[in-house]
């Protein structure tokens, strides 16, 4: 078709340029790309084809050949497009009614798989039916089972709960002979107190024996002096070392105070107050600390071993104010910690010594008081 120059003005190159006049419809809408999208801004197919036809020059709009020849060729790619996207419905029309096809025939063929494709839809529902009156029957006759065994469960429950009067019954007896034992017992404290009169001098002697019992200070010691010296399974120390701290070390020395206690020691001029944070020996006006801190603790042991060579001079490792076995403790620097070790380890041999001592010392006595 031969092209025509634009004698009217309008300049058609595609059917947006087409004179528009005022429409009420809405928009056409489609799912397919469009080949170009053209018939977007129309709105009034009528007036379209009556300005196309040649009808609306009355209104002041009229198409020159080459302008109609445009709009006819995008009309005509629009039929084209509109075709296209009709046979795109068509098969997706298509497959959607093969595919419930295929789960109706899925379904039939697992809930009846000897149901064949002419059977009819009536039939297919039939025998749905009867397949869930089926399972509800097989419901039912469980529902029947489940009441026999719950109708047989109550019938034990009624059989528990007499057993459980029978035995109310026998523990009401029980009580019964609970209560005139009790009352026996009652009968019977009288011969106790008189019982327990005879038996006063008794306790009086054992008071005696268990007044003090030095066997609540342990004490092990290596004779090597490779390990701490214990007591009560504490270590005793001069100063903190890897695990061992400072309330170790304080609640060990102090054990060693309350042994001293114990042990009865002629200390006039001096004053033991074993307390657990930090135990304190006052001599006269001197107060020392064990376990406070190196300064202390130095000052203080030399104060022990002080104490303890002029209550009993008789020593497996000899106390002298210069020194305790072959440590001299007037210069013993507190940096020294072989030696304040080896001062550590003749102290706790002392007090091992002073202890069995005074235990034997005390077995005599009582040993006295039994003849």
């Amino acid at each position: 078709m031969a092209t025509h120059d634009c004698d009217c003005g309008n300049q058609i190159r595609s059917l947006k340029d087409v004179p528009r006049v005022q429409c009420t419809l809405e928009n056409s809408f489609v799912h397919l790309d469009p080949v170009n999208n053209p018939l977007s801004n129309l709105h009034d197919t009528e007036r379209l084809l009556k300005v196309i036809e040649g009808r609306a020059v009355e209104e002041g709009i009229w198409l020159c050949v080459g302008c109609l020849e445009r709009v006819q060729r995008a009309m005509e790619l629009d039929i084209d497009r509109l075709n296209n996207e009709c046979a795109s419905y068509d098969r997706e029309l298509k497959e959607r009614e093969e595919r419930q096809k295929n789960i109706e025939r899925t379904l039939c063929s697992d809930f009846f798989p000897i149901i064949s494709e002419n059977d009819s839809k009536k039939s297919h529902i039939e025998r749905i039916e009867n397949e869930f009156l089926n399972q509800v029957e097989a419901l039912r006759q469980a529902v029947e089972q489940q009441e026999n065994e719950l109708s047989h469960l109550k019938k034990l429950e009624k059989e528990q709960h007499k057993i459980s009067q029978e035995l109310d019954e026998v523990e009401a007896l029980y009580a019964h002979e609970e209560n005139e034992f009790e009352l026996e017992a009652q009968a019977m404290s009288h011969i106790q107190k008189q019982l327990t009169n005879t038996l006063e001098l008794a306790q009086e002697e054992i008071e005696q024996l268990v007044n003090v019992d030095l066997s609540l200070f342990s004490l092990i010691i290596d004779e090597r002096g490779l390990r701490y010296p214990l007591i009560n399974e504490l270590r005793l120390a001069f100063s903190p070392k890897g695990d061992l701290g400072w309330e170790e070390i304080q609640v060990a020395w102090s054990q060693v105070a309350q042994l001293l206690l114990f042990m009865d020691l002629n200390l006039s001029e001096w004053r033991i107050i074993p307390l657990t944070t930090c135990a304190k020996i006052i001599h006269r006006k001197s107060v020392f600390n064990l376990g406070k801190d190196m300064v202390s603790m130095a000052k203080a042991l030399k104060a022990l071993v002080y104490m303890i060579q002029s209550s009993s001079p008789s020593l497996p490792y000899p106390i002298t104010k210069m020194k305790i076995g072959d440590v001299i403790i007037t210069n013993l620097p507190n940096s020294d910690h072989p030696g304040w070790s080896r001062l550590v380890h003749y102290l706790a041999c002392n007090l091992q010594h002073l202890s069995e001592k005074s235990s034997e010392a005390r077995r005599n006595n009582v040993q006295e008081l039994l003849v």
